[in-house]
């Protein structure tokens, strides 16, 4: 095959096949055969003004078209691939922050458990201390007067408790 027919034929074949690795070899062989019969014909009907010539202007503009479409296909599928992979990268992150959330939340609640149940010891420990503060006040106050009423009363409180230890067997 002469070098001119040999690009001729490469030519042709690239310009119908869209993707080679997408074609088998039963396709090319077909448009070898195809692009052999007109190179073969081309002096009788491969002429500009031939109805040849137009038919294969025709397939050659349909395939032009076909490959653009084929390009725009690839083009859009390609750019829904990428919202696909951004879609995910989004809801991967709207799932951690859900986790966040839920975890702070879970955190808050355990903590408001801690304040209420820290406020409730505190209230306690306050009533406490207000009730021995009475009782210590209410103390003094029955001390004053027992001591005005009773000048021995405070004698008295002294001898029972010595009276308790010799009951014991605690005294010397």
């Amino acid at each position: 095959m002469s070098e001119p027919k040999r690009i001729l034929r490469e030519q042709f074949i690239e310009h119908f096949l869209f993707d080679y690795t997408d074609k088998d070899e039963f396709e090319i062989q077909m448009l070898s055969e195809i692009f052999e019969g007109i190179y073969y014909q081309k002096d009788k009907h491969f002429k500009p003004e031939s109805k040849y010539w137009q038919v294969f202007r025709c397939l050659q503009d349909q395939q032009a078209k076909i490959n653009q479409h084929q390009l725009e296909i690839h083009a859009l599928g390609q750019a829904n691939l990428n919202q696909a992979m951004m879609l995910a990268k989004k809801q991967e992150e709207i799932d951690s922050l859900k986790t966040q959330l839920n975890n702070m939340e879970a955190c808050y609640i355990g903590v408001k458990k801690e304040r209420d149940e820290l406020q409730d010891k505190s209230q306690c420990i306050r009533n406490l201390v207000d009730q021995r503060n009475l009782a210590e006040n209410m103390l003094r106050k029955i001390s004053i007067v027992a001591q005005k009423k009773l000048p021995t009363f405070g004698t008295a409180l002294r001898f029972n408790d010595e009276v308790r230890e010799i009951l014991r067997g605690e005294h010397e």
